[in-house]
């Protein structure tokens, strides 16, 4: 094999997350080729990346002695050292670096950084205006020159440091020059832009900061641009309409940059500062609601339908507006609906997204079940539909629960209604073929088991559109270094990580980990055959070839021949009657050394919603009629009504399965921290930590000072006390099979 050919062999097994392969591929180049300077820097790279730091440094030394004078080997080898915690190593290198060609701006940049590092700010200050004067086009050097003045605490000056650099970037984009793309170069004006948003943001500056991060991406930007992006603007309040972010924020939930309820919750206030939708709400209860331009107008808000056709609308004012609409167009003259033919088809979408949850009054039950009537003999006789009638019928009912959904999904519609007829037929038929063909791996014969398996066939869980898409994989052990630093190192198995999702629903967790991990093999397992459909299209779409579905109930996987390096299970024991035994089946499929992945319920965490359960207790059934009405009762209590506060504290109310789950579950448990400990100690597993924001990290450690321990559940059940949201969602800890 010749040298070029190993070389794009271990660059693809680098990319691919295959570390073993790829060093072995690097070790035969920089044997077969040893002039080759790319074979030493890859090898060293690789070696870095696997925590060898140190044979990184062996191999780049033994690089410059094939070959003496090449400064990339001395520069990389310059920066390995100042990564691995010698500095003065690192200083010497570059100096010796530049003393062979003083001519050279990249060594004289990393020299500064090298020596802002080790706080000598103004030789550092010096070197960077060197590798400037040498390049002055070049938009990294300003770039680094910031980033040393902001360490140094001197922010004002960083911020014209950046602004040089923007600078130049700005005028390569007017140049509109493309002709040699350089993506070095772009990557510093983003990166000045991204730490110009840092301060302006810490200014008070948030939609400012927005902007800088919207013209970054606008140019180019990189993934975790966007997701600065997403997240300035959760920790952005607005105060007035922003139309120059609008199309950037639309695209941010059209490609779910972040989790997308996050980002429907950061949107949504910007949406209902717009005047038309303020006025539109003004007209909610009158007569003249359609007939309102600004009604109109924010019916064709680009943000707004985006929202409806993309996202789960999780607030109270929106869901108000959108039910009068709905009631108004329903009995509306077809000149009158005629404006609205788009906004009809969104908002059915936005019906079927959350299974009918909007409440309906007797005359529209009455007047949708002659719709319906007509509908329905019309796909069966061929007859004439028109679109705006197939619109309000699909904003109350699903298509593809109607007599002749067959029939009217082989119909030729116009492109307007592409949308819906995609959403509520063409997919459902979809899923139905995918059900024929999944595998059923165990018996489920627990009674517990097969009520919640009704559930979840009556209502899939949870009914998702977008995922974040992670670009990039990590090795296994690298994932738990980054995740839980306290952990003992684990070695890194030897073939694909094998990866068990029990109870994986509608495939999130299962395509979370088939992209987190680095060469994976994922089986996930579900009661409810509806949503392992759903996971399974899902996962067409997004073109993942590594997860295997199958149905089955956890307390019967015992009988698998198959054992799991990782094994995931969130938001599923506290649904067993007996938790403790589904998670003894788990452990032992889970080999010697092994980590679990876990998700309970908190007691205190959900402490906010017995309220609200009180109220559910009093009669109110699991139909989508009742659902409806226990949403409607709630929605009119008095604001500063506790029950009431599930609105606008729970995403999950806006849904009916999410609803259900949350309120109505068949069976569920509650842990407390004491409670995990127990269980812990009697199934013989090691307790490894919980998945922790950074704030609650900090504010953990900085409750318990020099004796905080992140491992010590009694600790936790202190700071759960204190603090008793921290886990309203979940607790999700990760626990570890001995070895």
């Amino acid at each position: 094999m010749n040298d070029q050919s190993l070389l794009q062999k271990a660059v693809a097994a680098f990319q691919a997350g295959s570390l073993d392969e790829a060093e072995g591929h690097a070790r035969a180049l920089i044997e077969t080729a040893p002039d080759r300077v790319e074979g030493w820097d890859l090898l060293a790279t690789i070696l870095e990346r696997e925590g060898r730091a140190s044979e990184a440094v062996t191999v780049l030394q033994r690089g410059l002695e094939a070959q003496p004078m090449a400064i990339f080997l001395h520069n990389q080898l310059g920066l390995l050292l100042a990564r691995a915690g010698r500095p003065a190593d690192a200083e010497n290198q570059l100096r010796y670096a530049l003393g062979l060609d003083p001519r050279q701006p990249e060594l004289a940049a990393n020299l500064g950084s090298v020596l802002a590092g080790s706080g000598r700010i103004a030789d550092a200050e010096n070197a960077l205006r060197t590798a400037i004067a040498l390049a002055p086009a070049n938009p990294r050097y300003p770039l680094l020159l910031g980033r040393a003045l902001l360490a140094a605490g001197k922010p004002q000056d960083a911020k014209a440091a950046f602004a040089e650099a923007i600078k130049l970037g700005r005028a390569r984009v007017a140049a509109n020059d493309d002709a040699k793309p350089d993506p070095a170069f772009f990557a510093a004006y983003h990166d000045a832009l991204t730490h110009m948003a840092g301060l302006t943001f810490e200014e008070g500056r948030a939609v400012m900061a927005l902007q800088f991060l919207q013209e970054a991406i606008a140019s180019g930007g990189a993934e975790s641009v966007r997701v600065q992006f997403a997240n300035c603007l959760c920790a952005t309040t607005f105060r007035e309409p922003q139309p120059g972010l609008k199309p950037m924020l639309a695209r941010a939930l059209r490609e779910a940059w972040i989790l997308q309820g996050d980002l429907v919750r950061a949107v949504t206030p910007l949406l209902l500062l717009e005047p038309s939708v303020r006025g539109a709400l003004a007209k909610v209860g009158t007569d003249g609601l359609l007939a309102d331009p600004a009604t109109r107008a924010a019916a064709q808000d680009p943000l707004l339908l985006t929202l409806l056709d993309d996202a789960l609308i999780t607030d109270p004012e929106l869901e108000r507006l959108l039910t009068a609409l709905r009631g108004a167009l329903l009995t509306a003259t077809p000149a009158a609906a005629e404006p609205y033919r788009g906004f009809a088809v969104a908002l059915a979408n936005q019906c079927f997204i959350n299974e009918y949850a909007f409440a309906e009054t007797a005359a529209e039950r009455d007047a949708i079940a002659a719709l319906q009537t007509r509908v329905e003999q019309a796909a069966a006789q061929d007859g004439a539909i028109a679109e705006m009638e197939l619109a309000l019928l699909a904003a109350y009912r699903p298509l593809g629960k109607l007599a002749g959904a067959e029939a009217l999904l082989a119909r030729h519609w116009p492109q307007a209604l592409a949308p819906l007829i995609t959403r509520q037929l063409r997919e459902p038929a979809v899923e139905r073929e995918l059900a024929a063909a999944i595998a059923q791996i165990s018996a489920i014969d627990d009674a517990t088991s097969q009520r919640v398996r009704q559930q979840y066939e009556e209502n899939p869980y949870p009914r998702w559109l977008h995922t974040p898409a992670t670009t990039r994989p990590f090795p296994f052990d690298l994932w738990l270094r980054m995740h839980f630093p306290n952990l003992p190192p684990v070695p890194r198995p030897l073939g694909p990580l094998e990866i068990l999702v029990a109870g994986c629903g509608t495939g999130q967790e299962a395509i979370g980990s088939s992209r987190r991990f680095a060469s994976s093999n994922v089986l996930a397992v579900d009661l409810s055959l509806g949503s392992l459909a759903y996971a399974k299209r899902k996962t067409a779409e997004l073109s993942i070839g590594n997860i295997e579905y199958a149905q089955g109930d956890i307390l019967s996987l015992g009988k698998l021949d198959r054992r799991f390096d990782v094994i995931e299970c969130a938001g599923v024991l506290h649904h067993l009657a007996d938790p403790l035994a589904g998670w003894r089946v788990l452990k032992d499929l889970c080999k010697p050394g092994g980590i679990m992945l876990m998700a309970l319920y908190s007691e205190q965490g959900r402490e906010d919603l017995k309220p609200a359960e009180a109220i559910a207790a009093r009669g109110y059934g699991t139909t989508p009629d009742d659902l409806r009405r226990f949403r409607a009762d709630i929605l009119a209590l008095d604001p500063a009504d506790k029950a009431r506060a599930i609105a606008t504290a729970r995403d999950d109310f806006y849904s009916l399965s999410m609803l259900r789950d949350l309120v109505f579950h068949v069976q569920e448990h509650r842990f407390t921290a004491g409670k995990i400990a127990a269980a812990v100690r009697e199934l013989g597993l090691e307790f490894c930590g919980f998945g922790l924001t950074p704030d609650i990290r900090k504010r953990f450690q900085t409750r318990f000072g020099a004796s905080a321990d992140l491992v010590s559940l009694p600790q936790w059940e202190i700071f759960e006390a204190e603090n008793p949201s921290t886990f309203a969602a979940m607790y999700h800890l990760m626990v570890r099979k001995p070895a």
